[in-house]
């Protein structure tokens, strides 16, 4: 791709499912799904600009959108299931209403939405002032701990709720970081009208996922799209926050594997 060397990886074979990870880690954190995934599947999965091993090379404007399908075009899939977590959900969806013909269904976990905003708590509210200072100061250590806290542990949850899952999660975050940080990503064309005043032209299949314990304007932006994509399904999951992937492996990919057989996908 212009302007980028976007890292992925193939396994597998049948229909294919691109995976699109959280804007926290790379993807890495379906490394728990994939070995049953692949079964069944052709699992493709890749590391979006800024993350990863994916190597930004020059300061171009870009689409994460097209970045998807030149990935699709890369191991020759014509469509796709798309299972993108939090900002891959962004992503996922944008490609969905961008190029309607090259996604198959939709698999929306822990979601938001391009364009979409909700008032936050006043507690999420001056974390997420809090988390701009360290962004600002280049304090990448106290930044990834409250991002922990706030996506992995769950603001009503426990830094001893899910210790492993919050070790990789913090590795990958900070790798990112250390690693990207400095690179030109601020360039990006956004999806013109935005999703949110759109979602009535998604027409695939679309299962949306979110963790009880997530944030509100998570909570709210999936309970959009389950009211205005028709016939999308939901599911929460108790106890979980904001990477269900990562948490609850084994029931991610049940509730996964079940609803891509109800829907021929």
């Amino acid at each position: 791709m212009p302007g980028a060397r976007l890292a992925y990886d193939v396994a597998g074979d049948g229909p294919v499912i691109a995976l699109l990870h959280a804007w926290i880690v790379d993807r890495r954190m379906w490394d728990d799904v994939v070995p049953d995934l692949v079964r069944h599947h052709t699992v493709v999965r890749y590391d979006k600009r800024g993350f990863g091993e994916t190597e930004v090379t020059a300061a171009v404007r870009y689409s994460n959108r097209r970045d998807v399908v030149a990935v699709l075009d890369a191991v020759g899939a014509t469509q796709a299931v798309l299972v993108g977590v939090s900002g891959g959900a962004i992503v996922a969806l944008d490609t969905a209403i961008e190029y309607p013909g090259r996604v198959s269904a939709l698999v929306l976990v822990a979601p938001g939405i391009s364009g979409f905003e909700s008032d936050d708590t006043p507690e999420e509210g001056a974390i997420g002032r809090e988390m701009e200072r360290h962004e600002e100061a280049r304090d990448w250590d106290e930044l990834v701990e409250l991002e922990l806290m706030v996506w992995v542990d769950g603001l009503r949850g426990s830094a001893h709720r899910v210790p492993a899952v919050r070790e990789r999660v913090r590795q990958m975050n900070l790798e990112t970081y250390r690693r990207h940080a400095d690179e030109p990503l601020d360039d990006i064309e956004p999806l013109t009208p935005r999703a949110t005043g759109r979602l009535t032209e998604v027409t695939v299949p679309t299962l949306v996922v979110v963790g009880d314990l997530d944030v509100s304007q998570t909570l709210a932006a999936a309970r959009r799209i389950g009211g205005e994509v028709q016939g999308a399904r939901a599911v929460s999951m108790s106890g979980v926050a904001h990477l269900p992937p990562m948490e609850r492996p084994s029931e991610f990919v049940e509730l996964l594997s079940g609803f891509l057989a109800e829907v021929g996908a």
